[in-house]
């Protein structure tokens, strides 16, 4: 304050200070006096002393420029503080509202309903308790007026992919435009998407984003503005249908046809082999959402199942091109980028590499890199030796080319509901015409599936391999071969219900079919049809490759046959279809196989250019030529009569005979003109005319009418003849007779009755009598003298094939020998024949039946094996007699010595009932392993135990086997286990239907629980059961099929009152039949827990096995495409290894076996 020298009463320090410039507050003072000795005196006001020279502080809490409010909603806040506190505040205008004051803060509500819009000044004022005043100005934007929307629009009502959505906002006031997705159906809201905004003009707006954030589904779109002064306004687009799912197929199919009949069908996975007529389907839909129909938008489309096109695209064939690449090979560079093949340098069309060249080198290891639009080579190191710059010029790769112009549109089949491949102009696709193939070439092809919307769907490359032929050499190479052999007339032999399967196991022979180009087997599937009448057919089986060279195999199932009554009768029809992997066959249809059936002959051949005939006359415009096809007849001869006053002549010579017979197909358009044939030698012998409406015979005098033909009918023509003595087919001398569709005529004397000692030519008049214009038809002849013929081949088509089928348990073959007869041998005599005679009777009680086979038994090798015989003589009442000379016997003389002993057992017919159930195990505490018998006694089951005595032997354990009424059930099986581990067994029942535990009570009686499962509505398949590693848990695992034939593993653990407590289940794979399980607590070398399944893959004759963990995870494909059915799965170690021993049905192809892996 400053100093003064002189004294003062009072104010003798006195100076000033500008107290402005401290802050608001309450202060107290201090002073101190110092003097000049340094002594310190202090002065002190205690009362605070209040300083206040300013007004209060005013802070908005908004913009004060142009800040937009609604003026009857709205409201603004102001923070106003002052130490002294507020006194009073006010606006500098009149505006309707209220204030709300919450310590400093200090709200406005407006609500002024009369108050102009548009800006205002506005001036807060405020004083303090001291007086002081302060003020704060702002301009508002008053805005009642809600924003408005127009030019509302999205790139369509059905969206895929990108949405945009346009509208166009009108407002004075600044503002926040936000959208949202309402789901039609839920109602959910979607707000928390990805998308872009932009203001294109003023206030018009483009929103987009990505629809696929949007879950498939009908939405309304609502788009909300709200301004800056609060007022808020909605509008929505309804109704928006989003759809970025892909399309969905079901299958990829190749449909197999014969004769315009849908054989079978494959599924087109990896690689397909292609013919030149293939019929490839694909089942695909769009799937819907919230009732989405395109009927209303594009009916086309909805029929299509929403699906607009499925498209194909192929490459051309694997090939060899030279590659450019950028820069050049360098021995420290790895990866090259690939600029052009063949000098071209749009790599796009490059669409796999499958192999490359350096020079002379392949190199084996490589690796394709795609990086945009380049395709990188990377080369091993190993091939570093190559990469020499020299050898740039050098590389070379096989590749597929691709253009976007190689594709084919399919069509939809409204039918099926299937999209189909199809060539222009034909009802299937034909490869060839859009590629130039030989057999074994190579493509790809994928197809792209585009539904109504645009979504695409590319399928994966699948591999096409071109395969147009399936060749036969002979062609009408007889494939079908017969374990039991065939009758004397070539007729193959089944016998059903014998116990050895091959007796009724069809045979087919493939060693006729040649390999492919790549010196593969050409057949991938054999099928067999039958009938009674060759009329209609039906499906029997499939035939599988047996194991043996060349031999696929199909057991007919008798028994299976015979218990629905369908046992084939006595004379039978089969035949095969041979398959390839492309679906080409052997095709035999129309062909009727003989000494001369024209199948090699050229369609036009004539005159004596045909091989049948050697000499030919004729007269006008007469002709005789091969023409391709007639009415379900393969090349046929076709003879022409152009003349009225001529015919047509024809010779055939052949060597001489006295006898034999003679059989064709005959057929004429006329009934007025005709065809005659003569068998000529030293004279003329039969003599058949078809000609005037009448099959006829010239006796040599005049013609006598046999039957009536019809016009434009195939008739079957056999003509039997004798010129001597021997008595061929019971003709006399000079006789012969005929057979037309089997029915016979005859006997009659030749045209020449007594001059004819032999037949070597057959002459053909056609067209004799004074007509023209008509057309005689000839077709497989066959001739006995020919040693590849069996007369009666030709009466069917070659590709049917009669057979003889019988039962064996109605076969009786009862011989004059007797057990301890000896065949008596001498080594030292020329001849060792031995009689051996006996009666026939079969079900059919009919001498007309195969040859009688005899076997004799080899101790050594435990076969039967067929005795040399000569062919039995079967008389008419049922006896035969059959002559066997051991000294002809060269198989049985060559082992006989080594026999133990010197007779011939005889086999005896297996037990067909199954009604007796065994085993072995401990029922009571003495820890004896007794027998136990299970029999049906028909409506309950008997159950006995057996015990040693050591002076009587077995015995009935009478205290063992006492049982309540335990009733038997259809298709029951037996399963002796210790549930409880206490060295007594209980027997485990299961059929189809239920699962059962009997047991011996507290009495010892024999008693059940039925249904343990407690389930309904289920049926059983197989099941195994198994101890939990080293404990007493019994762990029970079963395969089950519900009511809608889903199949699943159930696993169940048994409980103290034999229940079984559920686990688990698990659905087993799809299109996989469970058909085995076994549990197996040490499993491979980490002995860890595991459930084996096997099964069959559903419809095929291959099972897979499966490895299961113990909670029935799947683990493992332990095996993938087997051959047959597994019924028994067995695991142990086999000379140290650990092996899986399979039983597998093979009954398809006649055998049982057993695998290991």
């Amino acid at each position: 304050y400053g100093v003064s020298n002189v004294i003062h009463s009072i104010d003798q320090f006195q100076g000033s200070y500008n107290f402005t410039l401290l802050l608001q507050d309450n202060y107290t003072f201090r002073g101190e006096f110092y003097d000049i000795s340094g002594t310190i005196s202090t002065f002190l006001i205690d009362t605070p002393v209040t300083i206040d020279y300013f007004g209060p502080d005013i802070y908005a809490r908004f913009n004060t420029h142009d800040h937009s409010i609604n003026p009857e909603l709205s409201s603004i806040s102001f923070n106003i503080t002052d130490f002294t506190g507020i006194d009073k505040y006010w606006f500098n205008t009149s505006i309707t509202g209220y204030w709300e004051v919450s310590d400093n803060l200090y709200t406005f509500f407006f609500n002024d309903p009369i108050i102009s819009e548009g800006f205002k000044n506005i001036k807060l004022i405020s004083n303090d308790t001291q007086g002081y005043n302060s003020e704060l100005i702002f301009r508002l934007n008053l805005d009642k007026t809600l924003p408005g929307f127009s030019e509302i629009s999205t790139n369509g009502i059905i969206i895929s992919d990108i949405l945009e959505i346009n509208a166009t906002v009108t407002e004075d006031s600044d503002y926040d435009l936000s959208f949202v997705f309402k789901h039609n159906s839920s109602g959910s809201i979607i707000s928390n998407i990805d998308y872009t905004m932009l203001m294109i003009t003023q206030d018009k707006w483009s929103i987009t984003l990505d629809s696929s954030q949007i879950p498939d589904g009908y939405y309304d779109i609502i788009l909300t503005a709200i301004d800056f002064a609060g007022n808020s306004n909605s509008t929505t687009i309804e109704d928006i249908y989003f759809d970025n799912a892909f399309p969905v197929v079901t299958g990829y199919e190749e449909n197999i046809f014969v004769d315009s009949e849908n054989i079978y069908n494959n599924t087109i996975y990896d690689e397909l082999y292609f013919n030149d007529q293939e019929y490839i389907l694909i089942s695909a839909f769009d799937q819907a959402f919230d009732g989405f129909d395109w009927s209303p938008i594009n009916p086309t489309i909805a029929t299509q199942q929403g699906i607009k096109n499925i498209t194909m695209y192929y490459t051309n064939t694997l090939a060899w091109y030279n590659l450019s690449i950028s820069g050049t090979l360098d021995y420290d560079q790895f990866i090259y980028e690939i600029i052009g093949y063949n000098g071209n340098s749009d790599v796009q069309d490059i669409k796999g590499i499958q192999q490359i060249r350096i020079g002379d080198y392949w190199v084996e290891e490589f690796e394709i890199i795609l990086d945009g639009t380049s395709i990188l080579l990377k080369i091993d190191e190993k091939y570093r030796y190559l990469l020499s710059s020299q050898n740039s010029d050098k590389i070379k790769a096989q590749l597929y080319k691709s253009f976007e112009s190689y594709n084919v549109l399919l069509e939809y089949n409204l039918s099926n509901n299937k999209w189909e491949l199809k060539s222009p102009g034909l009802n299937y696709f034909n490869i060839s015409q859009y590629l130039n193939l030989t057999e074994g070439n190579e493509f790809l092809f994928w197809f792209k599936i585009e539904d109504g919307v645009g979504n695409l769907l590319y399928s994966h490359d699948i591999k096409g391999i071109y395969d147009n032929l399936i060749t036969q050499v002979p062609f009408d190479s007889n494939v079908f071969e017969w374990s039991l052999g065939t009758d004397s007339v070539g007729l193959g032999i089944i016998v059903f219900g014998s116990d050895d399967y091959l007796d009724s196991t069809i045979q087919v022979n493939i060693s006729s079919v040649l390999p492919t180009s790549m010196g593969e087997v050409d057949v991938e599937r054999i099928m067999i049809y039958g009938s009674n009448d060759t009329n209609t057919w039906e499906y029997i089986g499939r035939a599988y490759y047996s194991g043996e060279e060349s031999l696929w195999n199909y057991f007919w199932d008798g028994d299976m046959l015979g218990a629905k009554d369908q046992l084939p009768p006595e004379n039978y029809f089969l035949r095969s279809y041979v398959f390839d992997k492309a679906g080409n066959y052997l095709d035999w249809s129309g062909h009727y196989s003989g000494t001369f059936s024209f199948e090699n002959e050229t369609d036009g051949t004539s005159g004596i250019d045909i091989r049948f005939v050697d000499a030919v006359a004729n007269q006008g415009s007469s002709y005789i030529k091969v023409i391709s096809d007639l009415d379900g007849h393969d090349k046929v001869l076709e003879a022409y009569d152009g003349s009225n006053a001529g015919r047509n002549q024809i010779n055939h010579n052949f060597n001489a005979q006295t006898s034999g017979s003679i059989e064709w197909w005959w057929r004429t358009t006329t009934t007025l003109g005709g065809s005659s044939l003569i068998f000529i030698g030293d004279g003329a012998g039969p003599y058949l005319t078809m000609g005037e409406g009448n099959f006829k015979y010239y006796n040599g005098i005049t013609s006598i009418p046999l039957q009536v033909y019809s016009v434009n009918k195939w008739y079957h023509i056999r003509v039997d003849f004798e010129t001597g003595i021997s008595g061929y087919e019971g003709l006399s001398a000079d006789r012969w007779h005929v057979y037309i569709d089997g029915v016979h005529y005859g006997d009659f004397v030749f045209r020449d009755s007594t001059d004819l000692t032999y037949v070597d030519t057959i002459v053909f008049y056609n067209g004799y009598w004074a007509s023209s214009g008509y057309y005689i038809y000839y077709d497989g002849f066959g001739e006995s003298w020919d040693p590849t013929y069996t007369i009666g081949q030709n009466k069917y088509e070659f590709v049917t094939s009669p057979v003889k089928t019988y039962d064996y348990t109605q076969i009786q073959l009862l011989t004059d020998l007797v057990f301890g007869d000896v065949l008596k041998y001498n080594s030292t005599a020329f001849q060792n024949e031995q009689d051996i005679k006996g009666t026939i009777t079969n079900f059919f009680d009919s001498v007309n039946m195969w040859d009688v086979v005899s076997q004799y038994y080899n101790p050594l090798e435990k076969v039967w094996i067929p005795m040399a015989t000569d062919s039995a003589t079967i008389l008419s009442n049922g006896s035969y007699s059959i002559t066997w000379d051991i000294d002809k016997d060269s198989a049985f003389k060559a082992s006989m010595y080594d026999f133990s002993y010197g007779y011939l057992p005889m086999q005896a017919v297996a037990i067909q009932n199954s009604d007796l159930w065994g085993s072995w195990a401990m029922f009571d505490s003495s820890g004896e392993w007794k027998p136990i018998i299970i029999s049906d006694t028909g409506s309950n089951l008997d159950i006995s135990i057996y015990r040693f005595n050591e002076s009587l032997g077995w015995e009935l354990d009478s205290s063992l086997s006492i049982e309540s009424e335990i009733s038997s059930i259809s298709n029951q099986v037996f399963k002796l286990w210790d549930l409880n581990k206490d060295n007594i067994y209980e027997i485990i029942r299961i059929s189809s239907a239920q699962i059962d535990v009997i047991y011996l009570d507290s009495n010892s009686n024999w008693a059940i629980k039925e249904n343990v499962t407690g389930l309904s509505g289920y049926t059983y398949i197989t099941f195994d059961i198994e101890y939990d590693g080293n404990s007493a848990n019994t762990v029970f695992v079963a395969v089950q099929e519900d009511s809608l034939g889903v199949i699943s593993l159930w696993k169940y653990s048994f409980d103290t009152d034999y229940s079984l407590t559920y686990l688990g289940d698990e659905t087993t794979p799809t299109n996989f039949i469970p058909t085995s399980v076994r549990i197996v607590n040490y499993f491979s070398a980490s002995d860890r827990k595991a459930i084996l399944v096997g099964g069959l893959i559903k419809d095929s004759y291959y099972s897979q096995l499966f490895e299961y963990n113990i909670n029935l995870e799947l683990k493992n494909i332990l095996h993938d495409g087997l051959l047959g059915e597994i019924l028994v799965i067995e695991y142990d170690e086999i000379n140290g290894a650990d092996s899986i021993i399979l039983g597998i049905e093979r009954l398809a192809i006649g055998k049982m076996d057993a695998v290991i892996s």
